[in-house]
């Protein structure tokens, strides 16, 4: 199982962080994890060479992914953030519910729960 963790903090999605594998399918095979793995690899791209969104971490690569947006972001950066991360975000959810036995997203700090 693929867990995707969203932390948000005052209305603002701040990080998120990708564990596991799904075993869908056989290794190089497996729609699932490249779905997740291409939502995670282009939300990393997006933040830091389009956007260039400020990061304390921001790496995704087998099986993990963790992006941690830094803190103090402008107000224009913020916007930013806030558009591919919600985006992705919307991306994660679609494949949990497309593949509910497979991918679990998590909502933290005051958010719910969909697996």
């Amino acid at each position: 199982m693929i867990t995707v963790t969203v932390f948000r903090s005052d209305g603002h999605v701040d990080s998120l962080f990708i564990e596991g594998h799904s075993d869908y399918a056989e290794e190089g095979e497996d729609i699932v994890c490249a779905g997740v793995s291409s939502l995670a690899v282009t939300l990393a791209n997006g933040l830091t060479e389009i956007a260039h969104i400020p990061t304390v971490e921001c790496a995704v690569e087998g099986g993990f992914g963790h992006i941690v947006l830094a803190d103090g972001l402008s107000p224009a950066q913020r916007a930013q953030a806030d558009l591919l991360m919600n985006t992705f975000t919307l991306g994660f959810q679609s494949l949990a519910a497309s593949y509910a036995d497979d991918v679990s997203i998590i909502f933290a700090n005051g958010g719910e729960q969909h697996d």
